[in-house]
Parts: structure tokens; C-alpha cells; sequence
């Protein structure tokens, strides 16, 4: 098919990707980048009824760029397991809807320790990079990994988020007991839910794999996780130390 809108990864090929860190790459950033902090400024300004139909509108969307998937591949007849919703960022959605329709602390860290690293790596290191610029799915992972980073951003502007890493212990059982079905599914489908199967395209775990081979690059999913919470909860700990210091600088 010559329109590259309808190319998809069984009919796409390396001479229409586009590069890492390129002018498409480099724009979809600023997109996220600018929709961030317009949206946070907003955020910030309203009560806590508008927060709450903010997030659930920004769910509504993320469901609904899945579903516009679904319904585009099987338009195509290309709808396959490969495309299911159980790779580590999907799930997210998941999560969202739950966050969404029943607001909790455990939701909460996950949205936090789980969704918002998966899809800022997956920004960074777009696995879709295979695929024209200009396709339908090249566009649909970059809004879907937009919105979700936006949602649990949006909660940390506006305080509803408050991270604590003595919840790390629900997120590691969330993550093992998830992955224990995804790499059964994984083995029987020949699939790469979870990076269970091979590295992926371009992400640090394609790093492990050249120096400890294949299944033994998955050490690097637990270390690549080990090394993103002791960055995120630390940083998340200092801002959270001047925020103090500014309030109290202020009453003084």
C-alpha cells in the first residue's frame, strides 16, 4: 500500500523509518513538552471538580486512541495479538481507568512507578520508530504515550499524587504477577508482551542484551526499574524538601 498512513509493522521497512532524535522525533517532544505546561498551568487553576473531570476527560481520550486502533486494524485486517493491550504501557491504561473511576493511593503509585517511566522511555526510545512519520500508528503511539505521561504529571501539579516508596512493594507485586501470565501468553503466541521476549528497538535493554545475551538482557528489567525509582522518588523527595522551604519562607 503506497500511502504510509496505512503502513503497519508487518508492511513497514526500515527505508521509511524515522530516525531517533529527528525532526519528527524532536517535534512529537515539543508536542508533549507544551501540552504539559499549558495543561499544568490550567490544571493548577481549577477546583476539585474541574481536576476530576480533567483526568477522567484525559482517560476518555487515552481509551478512545486505543479503541480508534482497534477499530483501524481491524478496517485493514491487520488486527492481531501482537496488537493486544498487554504490553507494559497498555496496561497503563488500565490503571488510568482505575485511578479514574475510583481515585486511590495504590493506583496512585502505580501511575506514579509504573505508567509515567514506561512512557517517558517509550518517548524517548520510540520501539514504533520502524513505521513512516506520517502512519496512523506512528501517530497513535505518540498521543497514547503523551496522555500517558500528562495524567499522573497532572496529579503531581496538582498534589492529588503524593508518591511514597513504601507502596514500591504493591508496584513489584503488580509487576511480577502480571508478568507471570504475559510470558505464558508470551511463549504461546511467540509474542513481546513485557519485553519478555526480546529487548525491543533502541532502549537501554538492547545494551544488556549485547553483553549478556538473550534471555539474559531480562536482568536489566529489574535493574533499569531499580535505577528510574531511585531517580524519580528522589527527585520527587528534594523538590518536595524546597516546597517546604518556600512555605515556610513565606510565613515567616
Amino acid at each position: 500500500m503506497d500511502n504510509p498512513f496505512f503502513t503497519v509493522y508487518r508492511t513497514a521497512s526500515w527505508d521509511t523509518s524515522f530516525p531517533f532524535w529527528g525532526r519528527v522525533h524532536l517535534s512529537w517532544l515539543a508536542v508533549f513538552l507544551c501540552s504539559l505546561l499549558l495543561l499544568a498551568l490550567f490544571y493548577r487553576r481549577l477546583g476539585e471538580t474541574g481536576r476530576r473531570r480533567m483526568i477522567l476527560c484525559l482517560t476518555g481520550l487515552l481509551l478512545a486512541d486505543e479503541l480508534l486502533k482497534h477499530a483501524f486494524l481491524l478496517a485493514l485486517g491487520e488486527e492481531d495479538v501482537d496488537y493486544l493491550p498487554l504490553h507494559l504501557c497498555s496496561v497503563g491504561l488500565f490503571i488510568c481507568l482505575w485511578y479514574a473511576i475510583h481515585p486511590n493511593r495504590y493506583a496512585g503509585e502505580l501511575l506514579f512507578a509504573v505508567c509515567l517511566p514506561g512512557a517517558a522511555i517509550a518517548l524517548l526510545f520510540p520501539g514504533w520508530s520502524v513505521l513512516p512519520a506520517r502512519s496512523f500508528l506512528t501517530i497513535h503511539s505518540f498521543t497514547f504515550h503523551i496522555l500517558l505521561c500528562l495524567i499522573p504529571l497532572l496529579l503531581l501539579a496538582g498534589g492529588e499524587l503524593a508518591p511514597d516508596p513504601r507502596r514500591l512493594w504493591f508496584c513489584l507485586a503488580f509487576l511480577v504477577l502480571t508478568a507471570i501470565p504475559v510470558w505464558l501468553l508470551d511463549r504461546k503466541w511467540g509474542t513481546n508482551f513485557y519485553f519478555l521476549t526480546y529487548p525491543g528497538v533502541g532502549n537501554p535493554l538492547v545494551w544488556f542484551e549485547a553483553r549478556f545475551g538473550n534471555p539474559g538482557y531480562q536482568i536489566g528489567l529489574p535493574v533499569c526499574a531499580g535505577i528510574l525509582w531511585i531517580i524519580q522518588y528522589g527527585l520527587y523527595a528534594v523538590i518536595r524538601v524546597f516546597q517546604k522551604r518556600r512555605r515556610r519562607d513565606r510565613t515567616e
